[in-house]
């Protein structure tokens, strides 16, 4: 390569890559209106990262600042659908619990989409880059971001609502158990190995394999049976009284 190719802008090369689509991406999942989508602009952004991820220069890791702006747009996105989420009180009542966990698929299916585009665009540094250093393939990154940056900060806050919108269907009222299997299925793929994302014709989804005997982790367990037990020792008080 030229003395030219081997000392790019990186910089200038990753400002380029969001102009092209990464920004346009980001304010579609928060939008929903995709402006200046084109094959084009998708192929120039490859290419960019494509040349960068090639290059072999010991003064320049290209390869590192390339994976530092893919994980980067994703902790971003992971706190803007958190901060959306901390605005909902699902304990306010039934209707904010519900739309708490409308919200919170809606923006786990955003992620994923998010994944699956930067994927697309970043892919050169799963064959070059990420198996040099040993570094996982860029969908378990994400994934694993998503579950540190969006879903591990709340889980405590998503599984007392879960708890409490089956006492809501304990209590008589008509509750949409899909959505508390949907809200459970979350716990579930987060600890799936050989993780991939599946375009589907409506929606993204996740597939993947697991060797444990339990795919739910213990707290979750011991969690509900707690809640459980706190649900029906305060029912029988007020019967007895």
């Amino acid at each position: 390569m030229s003395s030219d190719e081997e000392n790019i802008d990186i910089n200038k090369s990753l400002s380029e890559i969001g102009s092209l689509i990464v920004f346009d991406v980001m304010a579609f999942l928060k939008t929903g209106i995709f402006k200046n989508k084109s094959n084009d602009k998708y192929v120039k952004a490859y290419t960019i990262v494509y040349r960068a991820s090639q290059i072999e220069n010991s003064e320049n890791d290209y390869g590192s600042s390339l994976n530092k702006y893919y994980s980067d747009n994703i902790n971003q996105y992971c706190e803007f659908a958190r901060n959306k989420l901390l605005t909902i009180n699902p304990e306010s009542e039934f209707s904010q619990n519900v739309n708490f966990f409308e919200t919170l698929l809606s923006e786990f299916e955003k992620c994923k989409i998010l994944i699956h585009w930067l994927q697309k665009i970043f892919s050169s540094l799963d064959k070059f880059y990420i198996p040099d250093n040993r570094l996982k393939p860029l969908f378990d990154q994400g994934l694993a971001l998503v579950n540190k940056n969006l879903f591990t900060p709340i889980k405590k806050l998503v599984f007392t609502n879960i708890c409490t919108l089956i006492n809501y269907h304990r209590d008589g009222m008509n509750v949409n158990l899909n959505l508390i299997m949907k809200v459970v299925d979350l716990f579930i793929k987060f600890e799936l190995e050989s993780i991939k994302i599946i375009k589907n014709e409506e929606s993204y989804d996740i597939q993947g394999s697991n060797g444990k005997k339990y795919i739910i982790v213990d707290w979750f367990e011991n969690y509900f049976k707690n809640s459980t037990n706190e649900y029906f020792s305060k029912k029988s008080e007020e019967l007895i009284s």
